[in-house]
Formats: C-alpha cells, structure tokens, sequence
C-alpha cells in the first residue's frame, strides 16, 4: 500500500495545528498578567465557598504587574488624585517605603507564617504616608502632598510623616467586606425609593443608621443620620 498520501496529509495536518498554536502564542507575546481569569460582579455568591476561597488566596498572592493595573500612576494611596499630576508615579517614581507603593502583592507584607497572616517588622507600613504622592523630603518641593510640605504647610520629617504599624493578620476581612458591601447595597436601595416629603429609616441587617428625609423640592435631609461619615 502507498503510505504517502497519508504520510503527506498528516504533515499537512500538523502544519495546520503548529501554525494555530503559533497564532495563539503569538497573541500571548508581551502579556504579563498574574491572573488570567477574574470573576464577574456577583459570580462570588454562584460559586462554591471553598473555591472562592482558593480564588481570593490566589489574588492576594499575586504579584501585579502594571499590565493588569499595579502600582498607582495617577493617584494617591487614599484614592485622591495626585496632588502634582504632571509627575505620575511611573518607574523610577513607582516604589516608596515610606509612602508607596511599597509591596507588590498583599502576601508581600501579610505572609507570617502563611499567607493571609501578619508580617515580620521589616514590612511595616507607615500609616498616613500614602496621603503624599511620593515622599522625598525634598525642600525646594512646595506643592502640599506632594513629596515634602504637608496639609499645613510645614516640612515633614521621616518621624512624623507617618506612623509605623505592624501589618495585620487578613484572615476574615473578606468576609467582613463582603458584609459591608451587602449592607450598602440595602441602603442604596432605600434611599432610591424614597419620594420627595417623606422619609425612611436606615436599616441594613438589623442595624439602625438612623432617618433619612426628602424634601418635597427633592433636596435630601441627612441630618438625623447616625453612624456614617459626611460626604
């Protein structure tokens, strides 16, 4: 029997999965992401609690990179826009001790004795640093929260520019987000239906942020408001 047209139909048929394999790679070339998957808003109340787990173990280990939005060129470590925007926190800019980004993943600090936990004193975070865009103590900068000058106008120094704090254990804070994020959902929705020239109590699982009122020209009264920050 003549073996070559088969022979000659199965180069043709590797040529053609090399040739896919090469596209698929070649979409691939230059992408350096930790997680190629993340889940849909919503998706974490469909999936098994165990897997969610897994999922938020695998983020909090990740190592990002600026491909999937590490690091934070624009914005301050309080969300607050920076306070000289025409200096972005772009390498060498993109790494601070003092006021970061100082880590590039949250096992980086929260890893003793496993991921999730406490960590060593070296990965102490200097709480309140991250109000600056990036802290130099350089003196001929004199845009507030920029590098040196504070709020007030004064030169920081490196005591009192922030204050060291051990970093905490993690474990549970999802959860306790998760319960935050519930109850302002509930909130929102009853402050959505109310109508102009009535009012409602606040209550989200079981507990009592006090009254709202609408005025009848649609304006809102939150001053019975009670355990919330004002805007």
């Amino acid at each position: 029997m003549n073996r070559k047209p088969y022979i000659a139909g199965l180069g043709v048929l590797l040529a053609c999965f090399t040739c896919l394999a090469t596209k698929s790679r070649a979409a691939q070339l230059g992408m350096e992401i930790s997680i190629p998957a993340h889940l849909n808003d919503g998706e974490e109340f469909t999936i098994e609690i165990n897997e969610l787990l897994r999922h938020g173990k695998r983020l909090f280990d990740a190592n990002w990179t600026w491909q999937e939005g590490g690091g934070r060129p624009l914005t301050k470590g309080t969300g607050a826009p920076l306070a000289d925007p025409t200096n972005p926190l772009v390498f060498p800019r993109n790494f601070n001790r003092v006021s970061a980004p100082d880590a590039n993943s949250c096992a980086g600090c929260h890893n003793a004795p496993v991921s999730g936990c406490n960590g060593d004193i070296v990965a102490n975070v200097f709480v309140l640093g991250q109000r600056f865009d990036f802290a130099t103590f350089d003196e001929s900068n004199t845009i507030p929260t920029s590098e040196t000058v504070d709020e007030s106008g004064m030169k920081a120094t490196l005591s009192n520019i922030a204050n060291s704090r051990a970093t905490l254990g993690m474990f549970g804070s999802g959860f306790i987000e998760m319960l935050a994020r519930q109850m302002t959902a509930e909130l929102q929705q009853l402050r959505d239906a109310l109508n102009p020239g009535d009012s409602i109590e606040l209550v989200a699982k079981e507990i009592s942020f006090g009254m709202l009122s609408r005025m009848a020209d649609g304006s809102w009264d939150t001053s019975m408001i009670e355990g919330m920050p004002a805007p």
